[in-house]
């Protein structure tokens, strides 16, 4: 058979080799295989015979001979200028198990982000699984009547097919439906685009026979200049807005009355003088302050709607100093120094009456 006792058993047995064993699509390397010989095929692929550019059948896993009667796709293959002992036809071997761990991504485009209204670039990056479905449309329709040497071009459609879809999807999203960019890029929709990408991937490639069985992740982000930007953009969008709302206004009437309370502690032990004029009109400014938002919690029933905030009195002057009754005077008959009234304490003689005062009345 052929010359030499190797090549007949390596006719006789047909199988793909362990250095094929990771190609999704192997070819049998002669054209002419002799007739009788076995074909094994592992559980996880088929062999596909095509004659002329035709699919003329498969064979599905297990062993077989080449026996003619046995296969009916064999009928009218063998050669007869070789007394029937050669069979006419190209065999092929197609995996079907699942091929993990292969790596898509790309540009994503530029997208209008809808909170910031500015346009930012994506890219994408991820990892999928796929699979032969039907190995007779791969084997036309794809690669037709040639011997790859490796997966890279069923990887390409595939991966190109992804990001087509994907890109379709998330940017309807955005547009449609507002999600916003950061949340787009932090992977709080992953598991929804993902349901809906896998189907519609699935749907187009149909044609080749092939299918993604599952997106093992991926992940959206911003191109990094852009990222920059964006965040600056919602970081003064959400100042803006505290700065305009109720909590903020409530915040900045607390942190008066905390100012108007150390004011007051700090004021307490110094002395008179103007230096407490500021003080006292900070504990003022502070109690006007208290005096509103305690308003505020009572629903208005302390000042009532549209009252002032009560105004601190001002301090009442001192009383001015009387003049003491008991002043002394001298007596002008022994000279005596005496407490003022009618007569002299010392001798008896009758005193004068204190300058400025009435003369009593006879």
């Amino acid at each position: 058979m052929d010359g030499t006792k190797g090549q007949a058993i390596e006719y006789q047995f047909i199988a793909r080799p362990d250095s094929a064993k990771e190609l999704l699509f192997y070819k049998w390397p002669d054209t002419k295989i002799k007739f009788l010989s076995v074909v094994t095929v592992q559980p996880d692929e088929q062999a596909l015979f095509v004659d002329k550019g035709e699919l003329a059948g498969y064979l599905p896993q297990g062993q077989h001979r080449l026996d003619g009667p046995g296969i009916p796709l064999l009928q009218g293959k063998i050669d007869e200028f070789t007394g029937g002992k050669v069979l006419l036809g190209e065999l092929y071997f197609v995996s079907t198990r699942e091929f993990a761990n292969r790596s898509f991504g790309g540009s994503m485009g530029q997208i209008n982000d809808p909170d910031s209204e500015m346009m930012v670039g994506m890219q994408v990056l991820g990892d999928y699984a796929f699979r032969a479905t039907d190995p007779g449309k791969l084997l036309l329709q794809l690669l037709g009547t040639r011997r790859p040497l490796d997966n890279i071009e069923v990887q390409t459609l595939i991966s190109g097919h992804l990001l087509f879809v994907l890109r379709s999807l998330v940017n309807l999203q955005i547009t449609e439906n507002e999600w916003p960019v950061l949340k787009v890029t932090s992977g709080a929709h992953n598991l929804a685009i993902e349901q809906k990408l896998v189907p519609a991937v699935n749907e187009r490639l149909a044609d080749y026979g092939l299918e993604v069985t599952r997106i093992q992740d991926f992940n959206l982000s911003i191109d990094r200049a852009d990222a920059v930007q964006l965040k600056e953009l919602y970081q003064r969008k959400a100042r803006t807005k505290l700065a305009e709302g109720d909590a903020y206004q409530r915040m900045a009437e607390a942190e008066a009355m905390l100012g108007a309370a150390e004011g007051l502690k700090n004021s307490g032990g110094t002395g008179g003088g103007m230096g407490n004029v500021a003080d006292f009109a900070g504990i003022g400014i502070g109690l006007g302050v208290g005096m509103k938002v305690a308003d505020k919690m009572t629903g208005g029933k302390l000042l009532g709607d549209g009252a002032p905030a009560p105004q601190l009195a001002t301090p009442a002057p001192a009383p001015a100093t009387q003049p003491a009754s008991d002043a002394l005077v001298s007596c002008p008959a022994c000279g005596a120094s005496v407490h003022a009234g009618a007569f002299c304490s010392a001798c008896g003689a009758p005193l004068s009456p204190p300058a400025g005062s009435a003369p009593e009345a006879g």
